[in-house]
């Protein structure tokens, strides 16, 4: 696997990642870190990196790698410029390294108002955790490319120091400015088996703001309520897809060349490619719950590891938390029911994976399998486009099939089903009544 992470280093990675072979070079062992998160900021306040350094985290052989960014439109970088000086400023003006260019500087904030720490660290409150920052708004980044671009760059970053040595850990820690990290963010990764590419946190949207956090609340019930549908059905996709609760091993994410450089959705797409990595097995469900372990798909949820996420809207990007929220209080100031999908899109979602275990088998007789599954379903997956997937795999071996059609029924095309069954007479209704009729979770 090091060849896989040497040749994504070599060929794929961004221009960025050249600069650290200066930083490696020049460090002494002082600077070798166990973990390592990248968090992309733009247009936010220095609050959140006091907030890691003052807690335990900073306390920890931790590296922060925080990727200052804007997109070409901006008008203004001087909130982006603000922020680095505030980190500096954090960090005494104290530099530790930096790039010829200036673009990467690495810095020890001071720990200025130090978080309660046990009894046998009460003695050792001097912050061990660094901050590298790296500025991409003085050159700011195409727009279409935005927090995609900004997220790839950070994390190549941190891929290249674990193949220099610098960070200990295989597991890339993805994050956000408006994110609490647990104490044991960091410690709970470590102890995963090598059979997990994929770790997920839990998390909870708070703010003060009593409209926001109802906005919030509510979204985040659709977001549990797709993801539990999913995994009801026997879905290898059913997961959070929130870019500030990930962490990932480096070589699973050099396999599949790293975060798409999109301006929103890099998170859910780069999931979807490591998802691919595993092997699948479409074995029929037969019991109300999904009977396929997470580590078949190679991803583990942290249910007792949560991050606290600050709940706010956001214009910043096209789709994900912020507009939704937005869209969600537009819809109560119209006195109108936020809606999502009907749970009998997910029952028959259910039946059409399950069905998906002898279409390998059958394929060449696709019409008479295709016409054992109810109508709507027959209808979804010919819009989505299966007869032409099983036309073109027709000559595969089962195994392989089963593989090509776990790698062809993907997150995305997951969704478009859902759409497609949507379509064909069934509206979303309301959210609150939706999760009232799901048999999974009212069992």
């Amino acid at each position: 696997m090091k060849n896989v992470l040497d040749k994504y280093l070599r060929q794929y990675a961004e221009p960025q990642v050249e600069h650290i072979s200066d930083m490696s070079a020049l460090l002494g062992s002082e600077h070798i870190f166990d973990n390592v998160v990248v968090i992309p900021a733009y247009c936010e306040r220095v609050e959140f990196i006091e907030r890691f350094f003052s807690s335990a985290l900073g306390q920890q052989n931790a590296l922060m790698i925080l990727v200052v960014n804007q997109p070409d439109s901006a008008t203004t970088n001087i909130q982006q410029l603000s922020l680095w000086q505030d980190a500096l400023t954090l960090a005494e003006n104290k530099i530790e390294w930096q790039s010829c260019d200036g673009k990467l500087v690495l810095v020890t904030p001071q720990n200025s108002q130090p978080k309660q720490l046990k009894s046998d660290q009460k003695n050792s409150t001097k912050t061990k955790a660094k901050l590298l920052l790296v500025d991409c708004f003085n050159e700011p980044l195409p727009v279409k490319q935005g927090v995609g671009l900004a997220r790839k760059i950070g994390v190549d970053i941190a891929a290249q120091l674990v193949a220099n040595g610098i960070v200990k850990s295989r597991w890339l820690h993805s994050s956000d400015a408006d994110a609490s990290l647990p104490d044991d963010y960091f410690t709970v990764t470590n102890q995963l088996s090598i059979d997990y590419h994929i770790a997920i946190y839990n998390f909870d949207h708070q703010c003060d703001n009593a409209n926001v956090h109802w906005a919030n609340q509510l979204y985040q019930q659709a977001l549990s309520y797709y993801v539990s549908g999913l995994r009801y059905a026997g879905s290898p996709y059913a997961y959070y897809t929130i870019g500030s609760i990930l962490a990932f091993d480096v070589n699973a994410y050099a396999k599949v060349r790293g975060f798409p450089k999109r301006s929103a959705g890099e998170d859910f797409y780069l999931l979807n490619k490591l998802t691919k990595l595993s092997e699948f097995n479409p074995e029929p469900s037969t019991q109300c719950g999904s009977t396929r372990p997470e580590s078949q798909y190679n991803h583990y949820f942290f249910d007792d590891c949560e991050i606290v996420l600050k709940a706010r809207t956001s214009d910043r990007v096209p789709f994900g938390t912020g507009p939704a929220v937005q869209k969600i209080l537009s819809l109560k100031e119209q006195g109108e029911d936020y809606c999502y999908y009907q749970p009998q899109l997910f029952e028959y979602l259910k039946f059409t994976l399950n069905a998906f275990s002898d279409l390998a088998q059958r394929s060449h007789e696709f019409e008479r399998w295709l016409t054992g599954l109810p109508v709507d379903c027959q209808r979804a997956l010919l819009a989505i486009g299966l007869e032409q997937f099983v036309l073109k795999h027709q000559g595969d071996g089962k195994k392989q099939f089963n593989q090509q059609l776990h790698t062809w029924f993907d997150g995305f095309k997951t969704l478009k089903f859902i759409h497609a069954l949507r379509d064909c007479g069934y509206p979303d209704i309301a959210l609150t009544e939706a999760i009232a009729q799901a048999s999974w979770i009212n069992s």
